[in-house]
């Protein structure tokens, strides 16, 4: 069996929940050998990064499945970035600065997902809240989880060493010293709090699960507001076929990279068909 890379895939409770600030904080403050330039899901291979020793991909909202690719792969390391769902739901994207990114939809998936994987030693699952107000904590949090990794830069200090591609820029908005400014926002948006627990469901239990919330008193604050109609840009869509066949890509490519052979080379004639 050839020794593969280690891979760490940051992943999220959804959209607009800091998987590109942190992977580009990763990448700049640590030793990464292999990394993408803005996004690539966990079935990309780890040959198409060429010969690295670590490397980290970064793909939000992308958790089902997960237990059964850690049982593959021995050297997969998962960051699962969780924020508060009703700041998530109140946030917006660099591109498009007029309309609410994503629904609570995201959070509903993820935190049905997530069971599977609560307890495994190589998934850590990292606050947003703490992330921004605590970087340098949770960066010695990170390496306590992957001793593996080698320290370059303070998480504090990345914004000095950085050099984000323009996409990931663009997501980012501008590049910063690390801040947390947006924490508890969603306050200022309560309609579109009450529009989305009016389509999708109430969410008291799991901010009290995550720690968010330690009673149910904060829906008080909704009690007389009216709710309204918006429009939310990026819908939690994924298709049964497209996730089964990331799935199958998934496996092929561990499976072929441990016997010593290039996945993309090897399976370019069926991506074709398929």
């Amino acid at each position: 069996m050839k020794e593969r890379a280690r891979r760490i895939h940051i992943t999220s409770s959804g959209p607009r929940t800091g998987t590109t600030l942190l992977a580009e904080v990763m990448k700049t403050c640590f030793e990464i050998d292999g990394y993408c330039d803005h996004e690539a899901p966990l079935c990309r291979s780890n040959s198409s990064f060429g010969k690295c020793n670590i490397i980290l991909t970064k793909y939000p909202s992308d958790i089902k499945y997960f237990e059964k690719v850690l049982k593959w792969d021995p050297k997969l390391f998962v960051i699962c970035l969780i924020r508060d769902p009703r700041d998530m739901v109140c946030s917006y994207h660099g591109k498009i600065e007029d309309k609410y990114y994503c629904d609570l939809k995201y959070w509903f998936s993820f935190i049905k997902d997530f069971e599977k994987l609560k307890g495994n030693p190589r998934v850590l699952l990292i606050k947003y809240e703490d992330f921004t107000q605590n970087p340098d904590r949770v960066q010695e949090l990170i390496m306590e989880n992957a001793p593996f990794l080698i320290k370059k830069h303070n998480f504090s200090e990345f914004h000095l060493f950085a050099q984000p591609v323009n996409d990931s820029l663009k997501a980012l908005k501008k590049l910063r010293p690390i801040e947390s400014k947006g924490i508890g926002n969603w306050k200022n948006h309560l309609p579109r709090i009450k529009q989305q627990i009016q389509e999708f469901d109430s969410i008291d239990s799991s901010l009290i699960a995550f720690g968010y919330e330690s009673d149910t008193n904060w829906s008080e604050l909704l009690k007389n507001v009216e709710s309204e109609i918006f429009v939310t840009v990026k819908k939690n869509v994924h298709g049964v076929w497209r996730q089964t066949k990331s799935l199958i890509l998934t496996y092929l490519n561990i499976y072929l990279e441990k016997r010593g052979v290039d996945p993309d080379k090897f399976l370019a004639p069926f991506k074709k068909i398929i």
